[in-house]
Formats: C-alpha cells, sequence, structure tokens
C-alpha cells in the first residue's frame, strides 16, 4: 500500500519532465497525464496512502515536494496515535481484579474422560492436570503403565 504513491508521483514527474524535452509526443504525454490524474487523482490525496508511504522506511517524506501532501499525511499518523493513546489509558484503568483473573475464562478440553470430548472450566490448572492424570488412569486400568507420578495415584 505504501509503493503505491511513490510510484504514481514518481511517474507522473518523469512525464513532466518528458513534457519540457520531447515536443512530438506531446499530445501522448498530456493525454497519459490527463489519465493519470483521472485515475489516481483521488489516491494522490489520500491520508491514509500518504501515511502508509510516510511510515515506510525506504520513502519517509522524500517521494514529494509537496508540503500540503506530508502534512496531510503526518495529521493523519498524529490523530491515530493519539486515539491510540486515549484508548490505551482506558483499559489501564481497569481494576486490579480482571488482571488477577485473567485466566479465569480459559476452558480446557479433556479427549480422555470416558472416550468422549468435554469441555471443563477450571479456574486452577492443578485441577486440570489431576483431571487429566485421572482420566488417564481410568483409560489404563489393568494395563502396566510408565509415566509421571500422578498416574500411579
Amino acid at each position: 500500500m505504501g509503493w503505491r504513491l511513490p510510484t504514481i508521483y514518481l511517474l507522473d514527474f518523469k512525464l513532466k519532465k518528458m513534457e519540457a524535452s520531447i515536443k512530438e509526443c506531446l499530445p501522448l504525454i498530456q493525454g497519459l497525464q490527463k489519465g493519470l490524474q483521472k485515475r489516481f487523482g483521488e489516491f494522490m490525496e489520500d491520508p491514509e496512502l500518504i501515511s502508509a508511504t510516510i511510515l515506510l522506511p525506504k520513502f519517509k517524506t522524500s517521494w514529494t515536494d509537496k508540503a500540503h501532501v506530508i502534512k496531510a499525511g503526518m495529521d493523519y499518523i498524529l490523530h491515530h496515535l493519539d486515539a491510540i493513546k486515549v484508548t490505551q489509558q482506558n483499559d489501564s484503568q481497569h481494576d486490579a481484579s480482571d488482571e488477577d483473573d485473567f485466566f479465569s475464562s480459559i476452558k480446557t478440553v479433556c479427549p480422555l474422560q470416558a472416550g468422549t470430548v468435554s469441555v471443563v472450566k477450571t479456574p486452577k490448572p492443578c485441577d486440570t492436570t489431576l483431571a487429566f492424570c485421572s482420566s488417564l488412569l481410568e483409560l489404563g486400568a489393568g494395563r502396566e503403565l510408565e509415566g509421571p507420578a500422578c498416574w500411579a495415584r
């Protein structure tokens, strides 16, 4: 997305340069310039595309000499940075209980319980491990199993 505008601006620049030096093909060059403006004119002023180009280290602000274009892109970037900052401030104002309870909504799948898949909501990781080990014990009843100490429980 960030390569589009430098390509269009460079093509426009080269056509203007050719316009001054090549007199025989002047109608062709002017037709190409008009077509370029007609097809890509709205893209050349789009702040999102301008900011995408500015954020590419290869181009930064060197692809155009139009100050109003660079200003529009920079304003777009700064506006979005401010919006992100406000969102982060709002998110950081949540109470600590949300952070303590962050993993409480994780659901653990125990595929070995009674041969079916069941979803168990477990707020404590040790409960999940015990349920898994119990399921393995049920499956391995009457068989010699080697493994973690919880299998031999």
